[in-house]
């Protein structure tokens, strides 16, 4: 897992270097090497990128650590000491660590000389002597794109231009990292919730549209009341009380049974006075007589009367008929008369239907004045049923 991370953060570190973005690279191959530090490749690719003399020497010291036999660090190596010999492979004691040490941490201060006499150096100038006693150098045979890229490196020497923005930049990051983080004063928050203010106004329409629409319906509902008298009669009228439906056979409801006594429950008073609510009667002016109910408006139906009284119910009843048949408005003592004709000839079953016919024809407006009437007509029927 290692390895995979260290092998692929080196070639993105040797793509950044082919394309130009030395800085990119640089931090690239030493995360590499610090996961991987025994590598040649990515020594050599750091080595072609370093800020400076100094950290490319150390670039290419941990290489012959590594490999005391690599040819291009010790052809390097030569060439920056001058045609001397290459410095010893390690020389800490604690082996390779303290270099990598040592490459890890922070640049140097820039120098004031540039690190080769030319500041504009030339291909010649950088073209690497030969050691002495080396073998004739070959050139190599044409090499696939793989190949190519598992050969390390060439170590380019940078001119004093370079070397001075690459400084320019070191001190530019230095001042982003040292700059103190900004400080926040935390405050207690005053308003409401986002959106909070926009629920509260939307519920407030709800509301007022739903008071006006019942504002609304209440003044129409007034109006409607005032203009229609069949409305009126609706809300104000008197609710009709449910009555009984008499039935022909009576039902006789066993009650108490009176003990007889032949002691009186109460003694009389005897009083030498008479009362004065006693109205005192006189031989000369009796009293009149109960007046007949109800009262006979129309001739024909007191001259049938009079004949039921005389006992021709029979010459009655073809007059009352034909004074019921003729009336524009319910009236109802023809059919309460006609009925007792009936009981009079002992017709119970014809005097009960004209009743029920009677009965059929009440409404809300006459019912209060014409059902005591009819009433009477069926307890006076009942009662001939009964007997």
């Amino acid at each position: 897992m290692a390895s995979d991370q260290a092998r692929e953060l080196r070639a993105r570190g040797i793509a950044a270097a082919k394309a130009g973005n030395k800085e990119e690279a640089r931090q690239l191959l030493q995360q590499s090497v610090r996961i991987e530090p025994r590598n040649e490749a990515a020594w050599l690719w750091l080595a072609s990128v370093a800020r400076d003399a100094g950290e490319r020497k150390l670039c290419l010291e941990q290489v012959i650590t590594i490999n005391p036999n690599n040819p291009t660090a010790l052809q390097a190596l030569q060439t920056m000491t001058g045609g001397g010999d290459p410095p010893p492979a390690a020389r800490d004691s604690t082996g390779s660590v303290p270099s990598l040490r040592r490459l890890t941490a922070p640049p140097p201060a820039p120098r004031a000389a540039p690190l080769d006499p030319d500041p504009s150096p030339t291909p010649s100038s950088l073209r690497v002597k030969k050691l002495p006693g080396a073998a004739a150098y070959t050139p190599p045979q044409r090499m696939t794109e793989q190949e190519i890229m598992a050969q390390p490196p060439g170590i380019p020497v940078p001119g004093q231009e370079r070397i001075n923005d690459a400084h320019k930049q070191i001190d530019r990051l230095m001042i982003e990292l040292t700059e103190p983080l900004p400080t926040y004063n935390w405050t207690r928050k005053r308003s409401g919730r986002a959106g909070e203010g926009d629920i509260v106004v939307y519920r407030l329409y709800v509301t007022a549209g739903i008071v006006a629409a019942m504002v609304l319906l209440g003044v129409i509902g007034v109006i409607a009341l005032n203009n229609s008298p069949q409305l009126q009669l609706v809300v104000y009228g008197a609710s009709p009380t449910p009555t009984v439906t008499p039935s022909v056979t009576p039902t006789n409801t066993p009650g108490l049974t009176p003990t007889p006594s032949l002691t009186p429950q109460r003694s009389p008073t005897a009083s030498p006075t008479v009362s004065f609510e006693i109205t005192p009667g006189d031989p000369f002016s009796p009293p009149r007589a109960t007046a007949v109910y109800p009262q006979i408006n129309a001739r024909e139906i007191a001259e049938a009367f009079q004949a039921i009284q005389r006992g021709n119910a029979r010459a009655a009843i073809p007059t009352l008929a034909a004074e019921r048949q003729r009336q524009a408005s319910f009236d109802p003592a023809p059919f309460y008369y006609e009925a007792l004709a009936y009981l009079a000839l002992d017709d119970s079953e014809s005097a009960l239907e004209t009743l029920e016919d009677a009965q059929s024809r009440l409404n809300e407006r006459n019912t209060r004045e014409a059902k005591p009437l009819l009433d009477s007509g069926f307890a006076q029927v009942y009662w001939r049923i009964y007997e």
